[in-house]
């Protein structure tokens, strides 16, 4: 490496720490991405969100509704916009089992005879759930910001 070329790559080293650094939240993503990922599971599909429509209906609201489905599972659930939590409320057909997780985490839900379910405490980020059907397979959401 000649003299030219060592003081280049120090000034490149030096302007890339000036750069601000990629948000946190990206870092999660991309972690939650990697390390939760189910490479055979099928995707439910996100087929209705409030917030699509928020432009249609006059002030914010706290509540935010979304359904998702797959062939045999469908995932409807009720967001609740509260300071730095979230609450969860919906019900899972089609699936035997339910799972939250987070960028961080992986959570059992408990599900009533009907299955319904509350998730209270939810931080505010990526999110998915996931099923296991009566036949064995596993249906995962795509991954959602709430």
């Amino acid at each position: 490496m000649s003299t030219s070329d060592e003081e280049l790559a120090t000034a490149l080293t030096a302007s890339a720490k000036l750069v601000d650094p990629p948000p946190a939240l990206l870092f999660e993503m991309a972690k939650a991405a990697f390390g939760l990922r189910l490479l055979d599971a099928e995707l439910a599909e996100l087929v209705a969100d409030s917030l699509e429509s928020a432009g249609a209906v006059r002030g914010p609201t706290q509540e935010r509704l979304l359904a998702f489905e797959a062939e045999q599972v469908t995932v409807d659930v009720q967001v609740s916009l509260g300071g730095d939590q979230r609450r969860l409320v919906g019900q899972l057909s089609g699936g035997t089992d339910l799972r939250l997780d987070t960028a961080g985490s992986s959570t059992s839900v408990p599900l009533d005879e009907l299955g319904r379910f509350v998730i209270e405490g939810v931080s505010p980020g990526p999110i998915r759930l996931r099923t296991t059907t009566g036949s064995g397979r596993t249906v995962t959401t795509a991954w959602t910001v709430i």
